[in-house]
């Protein structure tokens, strides 16, 4: 059994916390969209979400630490630290379900429903690291296949024996790390003897520009002639590499909206499959 856990930001920093519980559960549809039952959700939070998912198989833990403080200086350390602090209460919660593996996932990306019923039938292995996926910008009509290093960019993006999680080292990291540790579990883990190997398959969407990015938000801070310097030193550095994904993204298919339950509700893309619908016709 996977048990997938899922750290949720505070009410108190979210700047339309209906928008993020909108995310979240296009999120966990697409988890309990599994094609085995051998999982569980687990959804660490300060404040229960409003959700019309009842699933048998979502448990929440509501934590009791204070949420990070919005125009501090250090707010990007302070959010990953309050995510990190709960995925691994998340994953304490996981321990009484006995699972085999556990999966991170961010609140508003979305998983393959193949997930679960390939961890069923490797439940020996260390775990795997996600190499390949998708991004996805938020209500368009393309996708882009990210084929390499998937798991630098994504929290959503390993999977790991229960067991392995265990280790003391890897709790501390958890519990007192300021910055993403996406980036370095693959390393980490090598080092413990414990290597992950990549999921043979697109596991995750990493969905993009959804309005509730803090990144932005601080980027936003910024006025005058320092916030058109940094936007014109982002178009100069990321143009190249932007038109190179626009180049290898393709259209959204029915088959990939299904598989990763990307379903939105931006009419862009919903009118988009309806004139292909109508089209096939």
């Amino acid at each position: 059994m996977i048990v997938f856990i899922i750290p949720l930001k505070s009410k108190q920093v979210s700047k339309d916390w209906d928008r993020v519980c909108t995310l979240l559960e296009r999120c966990v549809q697409s988890v309990v969209n599994q094609t085995s039952e051998y999982f569980r959700v687990v959804i660490a939070c300060h404040e229960r979400p409003n959700l019309q998912i009842d699933h048998p198989f979502i448990h929440y833990v509501e934590v009791d630490f204070p949420p990070p403080v919005l125009r501090q200086v250090n707010v990007i350390s302070q959010m990953d630290r309050d995510k990190n602090q709960k995925m691994w209460l998340g994953l304490e919660y996981a321990g009484r379900f006995n699972p085999s593996h556990v999966m991170f996932v961010d609140a508003d990306d979305c998983v393959s429903c193949r997930i679960a019923e390939f961890v069923s039938q490797n439940t020996e292995a260390n775990g795997w690291f996600l190499d390949s996926g998708y991004v996805y910008e938020d209500g368009s009509d393309r996708i882009y296949p990210k084929k390499g290093k998937f798991y630098l960019m994504s929290g959503t993006s390993h999977i790991v024996k229960h067991s392995v999680m265990q280790d003391e080292t890897l709790s501390s990291i958890y519990i007192d790390s300021g910055e993403p540790l996406h980036q370095l579990v693959v390393d980490l883990l090598a080092k413990k003897n414990s290597p992950l190997t990549p999921l043979p398959f697109a596991g995750a969407v990493y969905i993009i520009q959804t309005g509730e990015n803090i990144n932005a938000d601080q980027s936003s801070d910024r006025s005058g002639r320092d916030d058109m310097f940094s936007l014109f030193k982002n178009f100069v550095l990321h143009y190249p590499r932007q038109i190179r994904a626009l180049l290898s993204s393709q259209r959204l298919s029915e088959q990939t909206i299904n598989e990763f339950s990307l379903f939105t509700s931006n009419l862009k893309v919903q009118n988009y499959l309806t004139k292909q619908t109508m089209l096939c016709d």
